[in-house]
């Protein structure tokens, strides 16, 4: 009875020492998932960086590091930061300038609709002028032709059929070459259409049509130079993933997870996302339990 429970227990041992490998690796697993589908998921320390790659130099009899020069190929998450610094600070001015030019256009857009209506009243009264000044002889002798033919009929000057029938074929003449004055006058119109209007007004639209313009070839400038900062920073962010990937590995990720497994940490290596962070709680939780059981049953059998 005696040896069956202690078989028991051993079983029941082994069972917890076997959750606790199982857990370490489970969770070594997720670290180095997590670390590959985003390195800045954790943050590695440089002096950590320094050991795991070998770079020192002899200088006997002790060994010191050999200082390399991070601004080239960073490792650390801030040698990182401070690398793509200036690369933050063009983009914030090039956002800055982008703003400050489309406020500038909306700006010249609201003026040049209101010039624009302001210069359409002025050339549709210089027209309706121009029109009046050129028909107005015409209407006028068509007008006292009319009246002088109306009065004529009044009084029975003109009752002989061939009178009456000239006066009304003058007056279809001039009624005519009315037409044509006015058609002549509509094809000027619209040869001179610019030509008509307020001059001041005119040069005045065409300064904030310039302008606008101008305003938008600078829009579309600073829309490349912001492309081409985004490419610049996508292209460093890649290469600063990839050299982070090539000195860490599944191993890095073991001596992690057995760390935090039974609550240790070198520093070395720490959680740097909100994902990160729960999967290390998480992990610390299952770990002290499993480890109190542990050392629970070997106190009880010493």
């Amino acid at each position: 009875m005696q040896k069956n429970l202690q078989d028991y227990k051993r079983r029941k041992l082994f069972f917890y020492c076997f959750l606790f490998v199982f857990f370490v690796l489970a969770f070594a697993v997720l670290y180095y998932l997590l670390f590959i589908s985003n390195t800045a998921s954790f943050y590695i320390s440089e002096e950590y960086n320094e050991k795991v790659n070998g770079r020192y130099v002899y200088h006997s009899p002790e060994v010191l590091y050999d200082i390399v020069d991070r601004s080239v190929n960073p490792f650390s998450i801030d040698d990182f930061n401070q690398k793509i610094k200036f690369i933050n600070d063009s983009l914030l001015r090039v956002y800055e300038k982008i703003d400050s030019l489309h406020t500038y256009n909306d700006d010249l857009e609201r003026r040049r609709e209101e010039q624009s209506l302001r210069l359409m009243d002025s050339r549709t009264e210089d027209i309706e002028r121009y029109r009046n000044d050129q028909l107005s002889s015409l209407r006028d002798s068509i007008t006292a032709y009319e009246q002088s033919l109306e009065e004529s009929l009044r009084f029975g000057i003109t009752e002989d059929q061939l009178v009456l029938n000239g006066s009304y074929v003058r007056l279809a003449n001039m009624n005519y070459r009315l037409a044509q004055k006015n058609l002549q006058v509509s094809t000027t119109i619209v040869d001179n259409f610019g030509s008509f209007g307020n001059r001041e007004l005119a040069d005045s639209l065409q300064n904030t049509v310039s302008a606008y313009l101008e305003t938008c070839s600078h829009i579309r400038a600073c829309e490349d130079i912001k492309r081409e900062l985004f490419n610049t920073y996508s292209n460093m962010l890649d290469e600063f993933h990839r050299q982070r990937l090539d000195k860490l590995c599944f191993i890095d990720f073991i001596h992690f997870s057995l760390l935090i497994a039974t609550s240790n940490s070198f520093g070395d290596i720490l959680p740097n996302s909100s994902l990160s962070r729960i999967f290390v709680s998480l992990q610390l939780l299952v770990g002290i339990v499993l480890v109190a059981f542990i050392v629970d049953y070997l106190v009880r059998k010493k």
